[in-house]
């Protein structure tokens, strides 16, 4: 049976509410201002640093600015327009008040001492917060609350932590990475992270585990809750197009487009969000509206679903220049829905990228090249290759990849053998590919961008 987020024409607003934002709230403004963007869907916060809604759980701090707004009220109401919601939280700090009862809970510097930034304490996914006690803030909030979904935010767990002076910290210290650390590869937690140290490639492996059965136990836990609940990286991927005050120029221009290329390459729900603000130090000032009508056109064109993402209320947010832009679009999607959603690529290029994040150089230069060459194509990450279907591609690109995984190696060559191009480029595509007793495959690749080569078939190409 298809879940409700499956095929589903997404026109989200998310206007990320400051906590003063509830304060005299105008619920009949609010529900006017997104029928006006012609939205089906909303994200509203709920739960983590601050609820937005009356717990009753001892070290769920509640908001001091409820008085008048209903939150579960306002997602009925939401119900009633044909609007879906999704509950915005946030696991990722909470107050110094309850770090202070539970320090165990605590993201750990080098040092020892926790990370506090603006009365709020990072958390750490070793710790006894996001390691089982946001599970009972979610059974809370899903029985209060009739949400269709669930986006947590900053639940990315990479290693790295940046908090919103755009400071970034290491590896957490805490007596639980360090000890999980030492039991599972015998190796101290690095101070710093490298991509050439040891130490550090397998942190990265570490905070992946972590991160994935994070997100196994959520999972189970929301099927058990509600079957239909999305959960964001699991049901529907949510990707930023955003600009970032002192970003390295040139900007990136195809951001959307290939955000949303790569998710629905995934076999993913792509909400592809169009970030109003400038950055994180400066998020009640919007961007160049042409080029929020730009993102969103992009994201359109290659049939992911529109996001429009705000601070604050809408009805009345101080910079509203974008919105005669973004309305545009939002209705055009909604007024053309037959042909804007439910539909597949018929592209016989795939690209493949790294990760979801901005791609790297080469990745950038051949999306362009693509693009601007009106080459149809699709993309991809590495670890989807060996879950798609690669009999509907003739030409395969590796940009700059340095390791994919054997199973994912197998099946290019096997497509390789059966006629398919497959063109591998940058400082690390001089590599040696060859065939292995049983039919196997390896790939080695030298820093140097020095190697030999061996063709599996006339159709494989380096440069």
């Amino acid at each position: 049976m298809a879940h409700w987020w499956t095929g589903y024409p997404w026109r989200v607003i998310q206007p990320n509410f400051r906590e003063i934002d509830t304060k005299d709230f105008n619920e009949e403004a609010f529900l006017r201002s997104l029928k006006d963007f012609s939205c089906n869907a909303v994200m509203l916060n709920a739960a983590g640093l601050i609820a937005s809604y009356p717990t009753e759980l001892s070290d769920h701090s509640r908001s001091a600015y409820l008085d008048g707004f209903d939150l579960g009220r306002l997602v009925e109401h939401c119900h009633e327009n044909g609007i879906k919601v999704i509950a915005r939280t946030d696991f990722s700090k909470i107050p110094v008040a309850v770090y202070e009862r539970h320090p165990d809970w605590a993201y750990r510097k080098p040092d020892g001492e926790p990370l506090i930034y603006n009365g709020t304490v990072q958390t750490c996914l070793s710790g006894g917060y996001q390691g089982g006690y946001t599970d009972e803030i979610l059974k809370e909030m899903f029985r209060k609350i009739p949400f269709d979904g669930i986006y947590c935010n900053m639940g990315t767990a990479t290693g790295v932590i940046v908090d919103y002076s755009m400071n970034r910290h290491g590896p957490c210290q805490c007596e639980a990475c360090r000890r999980a650390f030492k039991a599972r590869y015998g190796m101290d937690v690095p101070v710093e992270l490298s991509r050439t140290d040891r130490a550090s490639m397998v942190y990265f492996r570490f905070m992946q585990e972590l991160s994935g059965a994070q997100k196994k136990r959520i999972t189970a836990l929301l099927r058990e809750i509600n079957p239909e609940l999305a959960y964001c990286s699991v049901d529907y991927v949510r990707q930023e197009s955003n600009s970032e005050f002192g970003r390295e120029l040139p900007h990136w221009q195809y951001q959307a487009s290939s955000n949303a290329r790569a998710i629905r390459g995934m076999g993913q729900e792509a909400d592809v969000a169009n970030v109003d603000f400038m950055g994180f130090a400066y998020r009640h000032v919007a961007v160049d509206p042409a080029l929020q009508e730009l993102r969103l056109w992009q994201t359109l064109s290659n049939f992911g679903g529109l996001d429009y993402y705000v601070m604050g209320r809408l009805y009345d947010k101080e910079d509203r220049s974008a919105y005669p832009r973004v309305q545009k679009v939002f209705r055009y999607a909604a007024e053309h829905e037959e042909f804007c959603y439910g539909v597949s690529s018929k592209a016989d290029t795939l690209l493949v990228r790294e990760a979801y994040v901005i791609p790297n150089p080469e990745e950038r230069g051949w999306i362009r090249a693509l693009t601007e060459s009106h080459i149809l194509f699709d993309e991809t990450l590495s670890g989807g290759l060996a879950k798609i279907d690669l009999g509907k591609y003739r030409t395969i690109i590796l940009p700059e990849k340095q390791r994919l995984a054997p199973a994912a190696l197998e099946k290019l060559m096997a497509w390789v053998q059966q006629g398919g191009t497959l063109l591998a480029s940058g400082a690390w595509a001089p590599c040696c590919v060859w065939t292995m007793p049983g039919g196997a495959f390896s790939w080695w690749a030298r820093a140097t961008g020095r190697g030999t080569m061996r063709k599996a078939s006339k159709s494989l190409a380096i440069f």
